[in-house]
């Protein structure tokens, strides 16, 4: 008995060291990620997926008949599945743990999670695929609008789904707003023969979007540079030394301005001659 529990084959860590998060029910496929690695690195999984069936409680004679000696395989099963039945109670959290209460095989804790939680897991992993596949830009930077679907696609991993390369920069390019039209032309030309990688085609977009940047900049400073040095146009009230339209057309209209009336502010006015006084 000894030489079992300091035997390397089944040393059994302590599964917080595994397994950072706790079950809640809503992060059943993040749980279920860190889960299944720890079970296949300890030869366990085939105690939960029942590929591995628990042994005869008790061993046979020669010719088939039980007998009252245990099954030493049968022992070594029933710590494998209580020490993974630990592992389970350890993760879960309060209220989930309630309801597998009274479960008593790894097993069974596995299955009743697996039906209460995976359906909902699969409507999560449809949720993530179509927030990736109509994710657009709007009002974000690239920067931003990389990082939320570098983030969608971290999830879709975690969860056992990863996403292509060449569908991440599809999806990221199918939501670019209408200024990025050049970009996007160039790209599929340059990328016809052979794919881009990502770290690649990011360089590209972000160079494009400083290039996009600077030209907005320049012409903003044209356009600040001719509104300082136009000259503003005062109006004025003088009365400008030709006839307007309409008294050109007051002259034409009177074809003897000799005896037209004279305009009281311009006539002159006579005055009598002075004589001395005598």
């Amino acid at each position: 008995m000894a030489s079992f529990f300091t035997s390397p084959s089944f040393f059994i860590p302590n599964i917080t060291s595994l397994v950072s998060i706790k079950l809640e029910g809503h992060n059943y496929l993040n749980w279920t990620t860190q889960f299944i690695p720890a079970l296949k690195s300890h030869d366990l999984l085939s105690i939960i997926d029942g590929s591995e069936a628990c042994p005869s409680q008790f061993l046979v004679d020669s010719i088939g008949k039980l007998t009252y000696d245990i099954n030493p395989t049968y022992l070594v099963w029933q710590k494998k599945d209580q020490f993974i039945l630990a592992w389970l109670n350890a993760t879960l959290d309060e209220k989930v743990f309630s309801t597998v209460y009274g479960l008593t095989t790894s097993t069974q804790v596995w299955n009743a999670l697996d039906t209460r939680f995976a359906p909902q897991s699969r409507s999560r992993i449809i949720h993530l695929k179509r927030e990736l596949q109509t994710l657009q830009q709007g009002n974000k930077c690239c920067s931003d609008n990389l990082l939320t679907a570098k983030h969608l696609s971290h999830q879709l991993s975690a969860v056992a789904k990863p996403v292509d390369n060449e569908d991440l920069i599809s999806y990221i390019i199918g939501g670019l707003n209408p200024i990025f039209t050049p970009f996007i032309a160039f790209l599929s030309f340059a990328t016809r023969d052979q794919p881009i990688f990502f770290d690649a085609f990011q360089a590209k977009l972000f160079n494009y979007e400083q290039l996009l940047e600077a030209q907005n900049k320049s012409q903003s400073s044209e356009i600040t540079q001719l509104a300082f040095f136009t000259p503003k146009h005062k109006p004025t009230n003088k009365k400008s030394r030709f006839p307007t339209q309409k008294n050109h057309h007051h002259a034409r209209s009177n074809p003897n301005p000799i005896f037209s009336a004279p305009d009281s502010k311009t006539q002159s006015t006579r005055v009598p001659k002075q004589f001395p006084s005598c």
